[in-house]
């Protein structure tokens, strides 16, 4: 009895050292990978990395497994210290994510010489959540296993996908399905900056931050997003003198150049001058261009164009004034006065394309039911109207490695079959419940000459039929607790619950 008292207080412990560790096919030749400072007799469990939804997977999971139950005592002292672990055995690893696979370096470790190993998952994850893998294992201790199921949780993240207008979690859902949305464009609090979302079902918005979106019915769905920034404003980048009357009279080469020397004034709509380019472009015909670089507000303003003059020649010399605004483009005139208004309104326009796929559940799948002795020792068969995408439960637990069509019952329960389609949409069978009886106690009789009458009646189950049997043939009427021979043979005595 201390023995084996020993095997059920130290499994909880010893296993939570190793639970990642499993075995099935489908992902082979993961690599070892223990930190070189770690002991020989230890317990090393490495990290199990977190995946996403529609990711491929391709995790090495390392593990070390103790020698003995010294590092068991380090962490519960409940458990004595000194003795040698036989053998381990890595039975399951159920309730994994559906899409993904897993394979162990080995599952039966011969201890003390084996004790580092490794379990690869891989595949790519239909499904988002947190999934409790359910690991099954057996250790061996003075030669008695005892066998034991530990959770593990394993996050699967939501697809999510990002461009240069948003990001969106997830993409990808059954049924319903609600997205949220970040802006990849925010605004600061600068109202020069509006946003238009289209969601692809008919519904827009010209929200910042419009959040979340649901979908209420299966479908394609293309989110277009447009972010316009208009935070610079209107700019009069320069203007050009076209054209003018201007000069500085008499021309006499060598000594005196009678073209004009440009410059211009600019006033906002209250006559603030705000501009003035002296000094002027000297001797130069038109065209003539003049930088100006001014950011425009709202209203009209006034733009004088001068000829400048020395003070023998009378003074500078007024050659037109033109009014403009925001959005003036084009040539103004004054008189003999033409200029070329370059008025500049930089807008950036970040567009952006998304998809978000809802996929209709598949119908649910269908159970026939084979047999119906509900009898310890018969065997019941259930079929699923789904040949692959299965995954059969019993009482909400995931039955490892019952992913075919057909299952043999032979214990009471609750059964059902969950079918996940290849976009990750999983619907229920209704739930088939069983009750094995229990067989009623063999009967047995004594023979008195020719007669024979059963024994210990009291045991036998409170509903019951008797039939005796003749070389193994029913003998009518015979279906009392006794029974006259009148002829030679093999008699038996049946009893039925």
């Amino acid at each position: 009895m201390r023995e084996i008292h020993i095997i059920i207080a130290l499994l909880p412990i010893f296993l939570f050292g190793m639970m990642t560790a499993s075995a099935q096919t489908g992902c082979p030749g993961c690599m070892i990978d223990i930190p070189a400072s770690f002991p020989a007799d230890t317990i090393y469990l490495g990290e199990v990395p977190n995946g996403t939804q529609g990711e491929y997977y391709d995790e090495d999971i390392s593990f070390r497994l103790p020698q003995t139950t010294d590092p068991l005592n380090e962490l519960d002292p409940s458990i004595p210290a000194g003795l040698s672990l036989d053998d381990i055995t890595i039975l399951s690893m159920s309730n994994l994510p559906a899409g993904i696979s897993w394979e162990a370096s080995q599952t039966t470790y011969n201890l003390p010489a084996e004790t580092d190993g490794c379990v690869k998952l891989c595949g790519t994850p239909l499904v988002n959540g947190v999934f409790t893998v359910e690991i099954t294992v057996s250790a061996t201790v003075f030669g008695l296993s005892q066998s034991a199921s530990f959770p593990l949780d394993m996050v699967i993240h939501p697809a999510s996908s990002s461009n240069d207008g948003f990001a969106l979690t997830p993409t990808v859902g059954c049924d319903e399905l609600t997205v949220e949305f970040t802006n990849n464009v925010p605004s600061g609090g600068n109202p020069g900056i509006t946003y238009l979302w289209e969601f692809g079902d008919g519904t827009q918005s010209v929200l910042e931050d419009p959040m979340t979106h649901t979908y209420n019915s299966p479908g394609e769905y293309i989110i277009t997003y447009e972010a316009t920034v208009d935070t610079i404003g209107y700019i009069l980048n320069d203007i050009t003198v076209v054209d003018s009357d201007c000069n500085d009279g008499i021309t006499i080469p060598g000594i005196f150049d009678a073209s004009p020397d440009f410059y211009i004034k600019i006033f906002d709509p209250s006559g603030t001058e705000i501009y003035n380019s002296l000094p002027s472009i000297t001797d130069l015909s038109p065209p003539v261009n003049i930088a100006v670089n001014i950011t425009l507000g709202t209203g009209t303003y006034t733009m004088e164009v001068w000829d400048e003059d020395d003070v023998l020649t009378g003074g500078d010399d007024l050659c037109g004034t033109v009014n403009f605004n925001q959005t003036t483009t084009g040539t103004l005139n004054d008189g003999a006065l033409t200029v070329n208004m370059n008025i500049i309104h930089p807008v950036t326009v970040v567009t952006s394309q998304d998809t978000v796929n809802v996929y209709e559940s598949p119908s649910a799948p269908t159970v026939t039911q084979i047999g119906d002795d509900l009898c310890d020792g018969s065997t019941i068969v259930l079929t699923s109207s789904y040949a692959s995408g299965i995954q059969w439960y019993n009482d909400t637990l995931e039955l490892a490695g019952e992913i075919n069509p057909s299952i043999s019952i032979t214990e009471s329960g609750d059964y059902y079959v969950i079918y996940t389609s290849p976009e990750g949409c999983a619907t229920s069978s209704d739930v088939s419940s069983f009750t094995f009886v229990e067989l009623p106690a063999p009967p047995t009789f004594s023979i008195d000459d020719n007669y024979v009458f059963a024994n210990n009646p009291s045991i036998w189950p409170p509903n019951y039929s008797l039939q005796w049997q003749l070389n193994g043939n029913d003998i009518p009427g015979a279906t009392s607790g006794e029974y006259c021979v009148e002829e030679s043979g093999n008699y038996s005595l049946v009893i039925t619950d």
